[in-house]
């Protein structure tokens, strides 16, 4: 790798997948790499050793990679034949552009994790939902919160001119909001994984 935008260390580590991929499907392999490199690139050292923590070790991943087996289909005379097995890659970068996607590319990143979640085939449609559902109602919590503040919701319930002494303030929630569905995002990206490795195992 010798992209100017790569730091020295996401190069190293780049490096050291590529290495690890060695014999697996070259598209797997080139999906694998674009989007770890997506996750990498353009950031500082700081950065890019947080990133690289969150994506763990290069061996892990090209195993994972490896775990998933060659499916099955039926042929129209009726005999099974051997079809294209859907490539790690696709499930691993879903989940971590879910994880800090919208961190890459403001709400964009995170969306396009959720159309390769729902596109993959290793979770299930109750996993989609749920992985879906919750950062959606995480903030449509935030824009209830959001709404109570503005309109100055007393305790009560009943509306009232907002108390200029109040601690809370819409951008105070806005802010903590932000943080919230990140920390959500976070945890979401990684139960997918976790779901992901399982059913790799359980199809193996």
């Amino acid at each position: 790798m010798t992209d100017a935008t790569l730091a020295p260390a996401a190069r190293d580590y780049l490096d050291r997948l590529d290495a690890a991929l060695a014999g697996i499907d070259a598209s797997t392999r080139a999906d694998i790499l674009s989007g770890v490199r997506e996750v990498l690139i353009g950031r500082d050292a700081d950065a890019v050793a947080a990133r690289i923590r969150e994506l763990g070790d290069p061996d892990f991943i090209a195993a994972e990679a490896r775990a998933v087996p060659v499916a099955a289909e039926v042929s129209p005379d009726g005999t099974p034949r051997a079809r294209r097995p859907e490539p790690a890659g696709l499930a691993i970068v879903a989940a971590v552009l879910v994880m800090i996607g919208g961190a890459l590319v403001p709400i964009l990143g995170a969306v396009v994790g959720y159309v390769l979640v729902w596109i993959s085939t290793v979770w299930t449609t109750r996993q989609k939902l749920i992985a879906t559902l919750l950062p959606v109602g995480t903030a449509l919590a935030l824009a209830l919160v959001l709404v109570a503040v503005r309109l100055g919701l007393d305790p009560s319930g009943e509306a009232g001119a907002a108390n200029p002494q109040s601690a809370i303030s819409p951008t105070m929630v806005l802010w903590n909001g932000i943080v919230l569905i990140a920390a959500v995002q976070l945890m979401v990206g990684i139960w997918l994984l976790v779901l992901a490795r399982r059913s790799w195992a359980a199809r193996a």
